[in-house]
């Protein structure tokens, strides 16, 4: 008993942790015993698929959280389509496939815990109120199922958070319940809703294809986290040589400032005549055909000119300095605290350090630049010193300057 016990509290708030742990689980078997819902097992070779995509599912966030600590769940997903193709007790079994791995073959869990009694509970209650919410519809299929599926799938999201988090994360792990609803409802609410609607698309189109139609499912389930896991990685600046720190930092600030693409070829090519790579191949990425020569080279003559007009090698002043010498200008000095051999500063102190020079040594509308391409993603970089590669995601800018930096935090731990 001591284990449903939570380590600090009164008696009488373990009494009530224990009621809320296992009253649910007491009303979810009675509703299944009483209600007795029906279920579809004419198809098993159907519900074994569901039950492999959810295998799927649990090993790409199990691989996601090892290297990254992000989290993206998705068996609630395939645990709607189950319901909508063979009811509440397939789908409670396809939605249980993650934990019994996790508990059984993985032992990565106790086998029998107040969180295992709080996980089925959830999850029993949840396709309980989905398939009430179908029968209130009149139990749709085809087409028609959509929205009806779509609101049960919205029903079993919020009884699963709060059954299996509300009311157990705060008696047993210690978590505040407003950071709960924040982090774990409030801000992954657009991820989910978007999975929602993959699954209910995957429940029409089975009706049509027939299983087949679980590997596009299967498939946007997996490049979703594994996405997650490349983007979230990070690797330290300190293992660049100045030269490619330089080349990165430029790149990444020129994409906050929004510089056409014609002239980020320039100034890729003007911050290699300011530090060139000690292995020329290293610089294989640069194209100079139909480059202007003459331009790259005025731009990366006039770097090192201040911002006070105290610079070399003409002394020019603020904007009297051309534009891509004073992106190239920030680049450079930013990779001189960070790169190999440097200070190797974290990301943060860095930019600091630069904002200390805004409007004397530099421009201060490129440094505040700089500064964006840290906050943007210093909130789920997982190295201090971390490499910015936003900035290289083939996705539209709208996406990577605003939906991604505000997205991923919520879904690193």
């Amino acid at each position: 008993m001591g284990r449903w016990v939570p380590r600090d509290g009164s008696r009488e708030r373990a009494s009530v942790a224990i009621a809320l742990n296992v009253v649910p689980a007491i009303v979810a078997v009675a509703a299944f015993v009483v209600l007795s819902p029906s279920s579809n097992w004419d198809d098993p070779v159907l519900i074994a698929a569901l039950a492999g995509v959810s295998a799927i599912a649990y090993g790409a966030e199990a691989r996601l959280k090892v290297a990254s600590g992000a989290f993206f769940g998705a068996a609630l997903v395939v645990a709607l389509v189950a319901l909508a193709l063979a009811g509440p007790l397939p789908a409670l079994l396809v939605w249980i496939v993650p934990d019994v791995i996790t508990r059984f073959v993985l032992r990565r869990e106790p086998r029998f815990s107040p969180g295992l009694v709080a996980t089925v509970s959830s999850f029993a209650l949840a396709v309980l109120a989905g398939a009430a919410l179908l029968k209130l519809a009149g139990s749709p299929s085809g087409t028609a199922i959509a929205p009806a599926l779509y609101a049960a799938g919205i029903a079993m999201w919020a009884i699963n958070f709060c059954f299996a988090r509300l009311t157990f994360a705060p008696f047993y792990q210690g978590y505040r319940p407003a950071a709960l609803i924040r982090d774990e409802f409030v801000d992954l609410a657009p991820a989910v809703l978007g999975m929602l609607l993959v699954g209910v698309a995957a429940a029409v189109l089975v009706g049509q294809l027939g299983v087949l139609a679980l590997a596009p499912l299967a498939a946007v389930i997996v490049v979703p986290q594994i996405a997650l896991e490349r983007i979230t990685h990070s690797e330290s600046t300190a293992r660049l040589a100045r030269a490619d720190a330089m080349r990165l930092y430029t790149a990444a600030i020129a994409d906050v400032l929004n510089i056409p693409r014609s002239e980020r070829r320039q100034l890729a090519c003007a911050a290699d005549l300011v530090h060139s790579t000690a292995d020329p191949i290293a610089a294989r990425g640069l194209d100079w055909r139909q480059a202007d020569v003459s331009r790259i080279a005025f731009i990366a003559l006039h770097s090192h000119e201040r911002w006070a007009g105290d610079g070399v090698p003409a002394g020019l002043p603020a904007e009297a300095i051309p534009y891509g010498s004073r992106i190239l200008a920030v680049a450079d000095a930013w990779a001189a605290l960070t790169a190999a051999g440097t200070a190797e500063m974290p990301q943060s102190e860095a930019i600091l350090a630069l904002s200390a020079q805004s409007g004397l040594a530099f421009d201060p509308a490129v440094v505040a630049a700089a500064g964006r391409v840290v906050g943007d993603e210093e909130g789920f970089a997982r190295d201090p010193g971390f490499q910015p590669k936003l900035h290289r995601l083939p996705v539209p800018r709208s996406v990577r300057r605003s939906a991604l930096p505000a997205m991923l935090p919520s879904l690193v731990d």
